[in-house]
């Protein structure tokens, strides 16, 4: 596909019981019915293909409420921004992606207080196969430069990842 491309969704999801996790004693964890909650947002994202390349971003905005509470949902990200640009050479495509987050919480342990994490962006390189009738091979390094990144909280996310997959479809 030439051209360009635009989409944007809108949302609203209640959730009649939200469970979550709090610190039950000493580093013990236990789920709890927090009851009533509520995510609303929107996602738009903007393309463009040319020859054998495409450029592409997108943003993401999620607002998670607890209806008793009023706190943001644990782990859920407000603003997501990504990038890409991929190149397909024959049946190969290779990827090059920027992800950032922001404005995320998760709970302390033992005190179960909200804690903002710290806002974090990563560079990935992700290879993939195309026109193989049953196959579909991928292959990539997420975060590129092993940027540090604490995607729960005091839980160090492990780095620099790689990865190789195969699929078979039947």
């Amino acid at each position: 596909m030439q051209g360009l491309s635009v989409q944007g969704t809108a949302y609203h999801i209640r959730d009649e019981d939200f469970f979550d996790t709090e610190s039950a004693t000493g580093t013990a964890i236990t789920k709890v019915n927090r009851g009533k909650a509520q995510a609303h947002g929107f996602e738009t994202s903007l393309g463009y293909a040319q020859s054998i390349f495409t450029w592409s971003t997108s943003y993401s905005y999620l607002e998670t409420r607890a209806d008793v509470t009023g706190e943001p949902l644990r782990l859920s990200p407000r603003h997501q921004i990504t990038a890409a640009v991929s190149m397909q050479l024959g049946p190969i495509v290779t990827e090059l992606k920027n992800t950032y987050w922001s404005n995320y919480y998760d709970r302390e342990v033992p005190s179960n207080e909200l804690k903002k994490l710290p806002d974090w962006n990563t560079l990935d390189m992700n290879f993939r196969s195309l026109g193989f009738t049953n196959w579909e091979w991928k292959a990539g390094v997420l975060n590129l430069f092993d940027r540090p990144r604490e995607l729960t909280l005091s839980y160090p996310e492990p780095q620099r990842r790689f990865y190789l997959s195969a699929l078979r479809y039947f």
